[in-house]
């Protein structure tokens, strides 16, 4: 185990927390915070399920207690071995604080059999334990019958209409407000349907965002999924 990258490993992902100015997402206010499973949250990529992730943490108000950690990282492409996720608990624990009780484990199906680390981490008692996962990888379905039981699982889409205009801080609270605003909104109906509702979209209104992300989901996510061979696309 090469201790020294991992400590560097969960420091960085660990200051994107307090870095990152994250917008609301009303997904964050439903979460059954109480339920002692596991949370999964699957979606399609780029929909925002690593900063809904990282809203989690602030929203219930977390310090140092926590341990997050993008699989998506490089360092895992050949560190994907479900122990790993074992090794990053005991690094936290010994270099950062022990006093670990919230794990945030992103883009989990880069792990290979990351379920029985999972489970096993479940059935210790010892933490509360938030997933997220690629829809394109990882089907809600799948999950499951991976977790047998022990979870809770969510869907994340892309933006809503309403978390549009919060991305571009149009206030609505009240009703009223709907009515003061009534042009605002309609113009911003219209370039909601122009530019669709995936948050960094919304947020740099890069049309070539979109195009690469479609051809993402579909020549990559899609055909890798579903095994497509190139005489049947």
């Amino acid at each position: 185990m090469d201790t020294q990258q991992i400590i560097r490993i969960i420091d960085f992902w660990q200051k994107t927390i307090e870095k990152d100015k994250l917008k609301d997402r009303s997904l964050v206010e439903t979460l059954n915070y109480k339920s002692k499973e596991i949370i999964d949250l699957i979606g399609p990529r780029r929909s925002g399920k690593s900063s809904i992730l990282k809203l989690i943490i602030k929203h219930l108000d977390l310090k140092n207690n926590y341990l997050f950690i993008n699989f998506e990282d490089p360092f895992f492409i050949e560190n994907n071995k479900p122990y790993i996720i074992e090794e990053l608990i005991s690094v936290f624990k010994e270099y950062f604080t022990p006093r670990l009780e919230y794990l945030f484990l992103d883009e989990i199906q880069e792990i290979n059999q990351w379920e029985r680390a999972v489970r096993k981490l479940r059935d210790s008692g010892k933490f509360k334990i938030f997933i997220t996962g690629s829809s394109s990888k990882l089907l809600s379905g799948e999950v499951s019958t991976l977790l047998t039981g022990r979870h809770l699982s969510y869907k994340v889409f892309p933006l809503s209409f309403s978390e549009f205009l919060n991305f571009k801080n149009i206030e609505i609270k009240h009703r009223k407000d709907i009515i003061l605003n009534q042009k605002t909104i309609a113009k911003y109906f219209y370039k909601y349907m122009d530019i669709g509702s995936f948050p960094e979209v919304v947020l740099t209104e890069n049309s070539e965002l979109v195009k690469n992300y479609f051809y993402d989901i579909l020549q990559k996510d899609i055909v890798m999924r579903y095994n497509i061979r190139e005489k049947e696309r």
